[in-house]
């Protein structure tokens, strides 16, 4: 039964049961005159059966008796008292009982033929005169039944008074009838009032908790609706945001694709995948608090930008989706992304500092881009993770060759694990000499992969693959490990430079595995270098140099490699303990043409001597780099001009050789 039906049902008994109790009330006159009637009927006969056992009754309607007129002169001299010698047959007669509430104030016994036989007390009847006296004694002697019926005078009188009639056939006497007058006591409207009383207020007092019901019930309906609304809001809406969140975007969008699905393609809607730049950084730097403002902040501006007419929804911490549902063509898809990008950038002010949120999108259209809900799903990521990979702060729309992208990067990611496990990646070293004479000082490992089906994998989309994949680790420390059992075997003291990752750097185990590799290749620690990126400075930049300084305090090299190209900050050069400088090949190649890149190059090398740091400049392809690069005063040089790198350093390390002993010779 639903809780309508239990209401219902609960208020018709209570009104049922309050109609019945008002009915009594009004029915109580009626049921004590009854009750009444039927007292003194018993009264009447208790008496009659008490008068049997005190005389004779007569038996036979025959001219009066002396021993029967002896007996009841007997009675009632008995009843007026012993001291009196008059007899008094209208006497009042007293019969004490306390099981009725009335007295016998007279009786009398008619023949059959209505003459009056005998009587006592005082009664007001004493002739059928009366018609309505008369009928009932026609009736009570003709249907041989006790007859009881009020004196209406009496009762005007304010002393209620009952007739009752007794045909004496009913007491084995001979017929005719005896007539016994009973005056009711006042009890009887006392208990009319108490009942009707009672009943008026045991009424009242049902209607009362009928309504206090009716009215606990309608505020307790109105509490449930209220928590099952805000059931539904919790379960269907973002309690941050107000936006309706990953259940409801999963219960709508398979709604919406089925509808649209029927249709042969006529209707369109987009479906954007919104990504917050940086949120982690934003919680860090500000609080959770603030981070919270900002993404009330921007489910706010995507709501203004779009309309109410588009349906966003906030999935999970700072992951957005959007619903164009509504007159959509594909062709604004980039127009609306492009707005949303640019609404981004304007500052969110949270407790008086101001905080700049870029975001990242992918973008697909429906049915263009596919029909089902899970390949929607699956191509917006996919174009939402291109958008990140691509800068951040911009949008990507999906296309089947990001798709293909995609596959691919996963079957590398899957390739490259099985590399690793099966040793198929090796090393090439590629030499670096020292500027002024030219001879070799070292080399700088560089990891190579030989595809089995696709050939050589360029290093930056494995290693890219690999620091998404999380398989960089295993792939840095192969790396190390291998570079330095091979810079273990060369005479000379040469050293070698390998690339540390910056998520190895974030590793807490780093330092302990460069120091267990040096003690299993026997390699001095001053002929490892570790070059790092400036990359590592988007992380926690103490957490960094605490890194680094134990790194250096083991005896190895930090040099910072493409300096100049990322994250470029003089105040880390003073804070972290480098060793070298890398000059970033982008600046080497035009540094002899005597354009911007000559001024970058000076500074950077008289930057590096006041800081004492050598330069290493990479990317040295011709003579005249040569040539510039030493009058700049760059200390190291590598590049194709002195060898590409290569699987064979003991060779390259020879051709020095040799070259050193002809110029000797």
């Amino acid at each position: 039964m639903s809780r309508f039906g239990f209401v219902a049902s609960l208020v018709f008994l209570l009104a049922a049961f309050t109609s019945l109790v008002f009915a009594s009330a009004f029915m109580a006159p009626g049921i004590v005159q009854q009750l009444s009637g039927l007292d003194a009927r018993l009264l009447a006969r208790d008496w009659l059966v008490s008068m049997q056992s005190q005389f004779e009754l007569p038996g036979e309607p025959i001219p009066f008796k002396a021993s029967v007129g002896d007996n009841l002169a007997a009675f009632l001299l008995q009843q007026r008292g012993e001291g009196s010698s008059e007899v008094d047959l209208f006497r009042p007669i007293e019969f004490q009982s306390l099981e009725h509430f009335g007295n016998i104030t007279g009786y009398a016994v008619f023949t059959k033929f209505g003459e009056l036989f005998i009587a006592g007390g005082r009664p007001q009847l004493r002739s059928l005169d009366n018609q309505q006296f008369a009928s009932v004694v026609k009736k009570a002697m003709s249907q041989n039944i006790t007859v009881v019926f009020p004196l209406e005078h009496r009762v005007k009188l304010g002393k209620p008074s009952q007739v009752v009639v007794i045909p004496l056939t009913r007491f084995n006497g001979p017929r005719g009838v005896v007539s016994i007058e009973v005056e009711r006591h006042n009890i009887e409207g006392v208990m009319e009032r108490g009942v009707q009383f009672t009943s008026f207020l045991t009424a009242g007092i049902l209607a009362f908790l009928a309504l206090v019901v009716m009215v606990t019930l309608f505020y307790w309906g109105r509490q449930r609706r209220k928590a099952e609304r805000e059931a539904i809001r919790l379960a269907f809406f973002d309690p941050l945001t107000g936006l309706p969140n990953r259940r409801k975007f999963h219960m709508d969008l398979p709604r919406i694709v089925d509808e649209l699905r029927g249709q042969n393609g006529d209707k369109e809607f987009g479906l954007l995948s919104i990504d917050v730049d940086k949120f982690k950084a934003i919680n860090d730097l500000y609080g959770h608090s603030a981070g919270d403002a900002v993404l009330n902040a921007i489910g706010r501006r995507l709501v203004e930008n779009l309309g109410a007419q588009n349906s966003v929804f906030r999935l999970s911490g700072d992951e957005f989706v959007v619903i164009l549902s509504q007159d959509f063509e594909f062709c604004q898809l980039s127009d609306i992304c492009g707005q949303l990008v640019e609404a981004m950038e304007h500052p969110i002010e949270v407790e008086q500092s101001h905080i700049l949120a870029s975001v990242s999108i992918g973008a697909l259209a429906f049915p263009m881009h596919g029909d089902d809900e899970q390949l929607l799903l699956k191509r917006s990521d996919l174009a939402l993770y291109d958008a990140k990979d691509n800068g951040r702060s911009g949008f990507t729309v999906f296309s089947t060759a990001l798709e293909q992208e995609m596959r691919h990067k996963a079957r590398l990611e899957r390739d490259l694990r099985q590399a690793l496990e099966l040793d198929q990646l090796h090393l090439h070293y590629q030499p670096q000499v020292d500027a002024c004479s030219g001879e070799l000082l070292g080399f700088e490992a560089l990891a190579r992969w030989t595809h089995p089906e696709l050939g050589a994998i360029n290093p930056e989309e494995f290693v890219g693959i690999a620091e998404q994949s999380g398989l960089i680790h295993r792939l840095g420390q192969w790396a190390l490990s291998t570079a330095c059992e091979e810079a273990a075997k060369w005479e000379g003291g040469l050293t070698i430079a390998v690339n540390l990752s910056p998520l190895q750097l974030r590793d807490a185990q780093i330092v302990l595995c460069v120091q267990r590799v040096l003690h299993q290749s026997g390699l001095a620690p001053e002929r490892l270098v570790l070059e790092i990126t400036e990359g590592v400075f988007v992380y926690d930049t103490s957490q960094v140099r605490h890194t680094l300084d134990e790194l250096r305090s083991l005896g190895v090299g930090i040099a910072m490699d493409d300096f100049g190209t990322g994250y470029s900050s003089l105040s880390y050069l003073t804070r972290i303990p480098l060793t070298k400088l890398k000059i970033d090949r982008a600046f080497v190649s035009n540094f002899h043409l005597g354009k911007a890149d000559d001024a970058v190059v000076h500074c950077v090398v008289g930057l590096s001597k006041s800081l004492r740091l050598q330069v290493v400049a990479e990317g040295v392809e011709t003579q005249s780099q040569v040539q510039a690069l030493q009058l700049a005063g760059c200390d190291i040089l590598q590049g194709y001009y002195f060898g590409r790198p290569t699987g064979a350093p003991h060779e390259v390390i020879e051709a020095f050789a040799d070259r050193t002993l002809k110029r000797a010779g």
